[in-house]
């Protein structure tokens, strides 16, 4: 009878030992292939389920940040944008090394980068504080600043005519600010081949977007891109529609 129940024990703790290593392995898998899939439908729908289910996955994110940290030139930018919307306050310290190492935000900071974004949210929509950082390195000029401005920001409809305008541009402004704003993120999306309409969507949202409706939506477009946009001026646009739609979500949480 001892011998039974023992061998019934050892099965149990064996199943549940074996459950959580699959859970794990099934994780890391998940999240590589939001990382580094070549399929922009399978990192989104791997995206998605990281979203939904933030707990299980922050432990992972972090093991994968800290890891970069070695090699920081190739850091997905999809990983900082994923600690960006998971916000544990573990993942300040690998964020906020990464900005302070120079060399990675000479190189990866020139116009608006996923680092000062994502150290923007942690800064103003979250309750921890920054550690000190050197003002002297641009990139932290830039958090600064963008703090600031965070600050002032209004979630009031605007004309895109605001933040942009011309014979290339108006037309299409004209068209997409009659459009709903879901239609507008879609064609702000990978899967519209026009980069000159993707663009004039981003900007839309920048001026349109005045709830959390879509956050998630927003974060996927940030993580996406736009290829060869030298000046990031599409990425500036959906990292702004994602300060309003961030902000309308504290000023409803409190």
């Amino acid at each position: 009878m001892r011998y039974a129940l023992c061998y019934i024990l050892f099965t149990i703790v064996f199943c549940l030992a074996s459950s959580a290593v699959y859970a794990a392995d099934n994780e890391n898998k998940v999240l590589n292939r939001f990382l580094y899939s070549k399929n922009l439908h399978d990192r989104q729908e791997a995206f998605n389920i990281i979203v939904a289910n933030k707990e299980k996955y922050k432990d992972n994110v972090l093991i994968e940040l800290n890891e970069h940290l070695t090699k920081p030139d190739n850091m997905p930018d999809a990983l900082i944008y994923l600690a960006a919307f998971i916000r544990d306050q573990r993942y300040l310290r690998p964020l906020t090394k990464l900005i302070s190492d120079v060399n990675y935000s000479d190189s990866h900071c020139i116009y608006d980068c996923p680092i000062v974004f994502s150290l923007v949210i942690f800064g103003s929509f979250t309750n921890y504080s920054l550690p000190p950082l050197d003002n002297n390195i641009e990139a932290v000029k830039d958090l600064r600043s963008d703090t600031r401005w965070v600050k002032g920001i209004s979630i009031k409809p605007e004309k895109a005519s605001k933040y942009a305008s011309g014979p290339g541009v108006d037309q299409l402004f004209s068209q997409l600010e009659t459009l709903p704003l879901g239609d507008v993120i879609a064609l702000a999306g990978p899967n519209t081949k026009d980069d000159n309409k993707r663009s004039a969507a981003a900007i839309v949202l920048q001026a349109h977007v005045t709830d959390d409706k879509y956050l998630k939506e927003l974060y996927w477009l940030a993580i996406v891109d736009l290829p060869n946009d030298c000046s990031a001026e599409y990425r500036s646009s959906i990292h702004w529609a994602i300060y309003r739609a961030e902000t309308f979500k504290k000023m409803n949480t409190r």
